[in-house]
């Protein structure tokens, strides 16, 4: 076999190597964390604002057992009832992210985790007590 002849095996052998990733990268699956994601980024201050409001107040805590998991708030958030966004974001896939309103009594909440799928959540609580608004994350591993 000549040179020439390699030659031309190399150049179809690259093409067809580029080809390949083209193919792939067409189809690669991937998600951003919200659909508005850049209007999100604008509202970043006012998390901001909820992530120090919620340090000030005293610490959440989760409790996770069985199939649930119990929130508590600190003693200086104990309203009656206090209307809550709770989402639990998958960073893994979208379709496992769950977004749930909550009435958190008397700073107690549990939350029913058998509707789960097993993997790894972050969970993103907000809140407005007093006249403030709270903003709480925490990490969540639902088995």
């Amino acid at each position: 076999m000549n040179w020439g002849n390699r030659l031309v095996l190399v150049f179809i052998g690259f093409g067809l190597l580029i080809g390949t990733l083209v193919y792939k990268a067409m189809h690669v699956k991937y998600e951003l964390v919200s659909k508005d994601y850049y209007s999100d980024e604008l509202r970043y201050q006012e998390q901001i604002n909820g992530m120090n409001n919620a340090v000030l107040a005293g610490d959440i805590t989760l409790r996770q057992e069985n199939h649930s998991l119990q929130l508590s708030l600190p003693d200086t958030l104990t309203e009656k009832s206090i209307p809550a966004e709770a989402w639990f974001y998958c960073k893994t896939d979208a379709t496992k992210d769950k977004k749930l309103q909550v009435n958190i009594q008397d700073g107690q909440y549990l939350f029913e985790t058998d509707s789960f799928a097993k993997d790894n959540y972050e969970l993103k609580l907000q809140f407005t007590a007093y006249g403030k608004k709270y903003y709480y994350t925490a990490p969540i591993n639902i088995q």
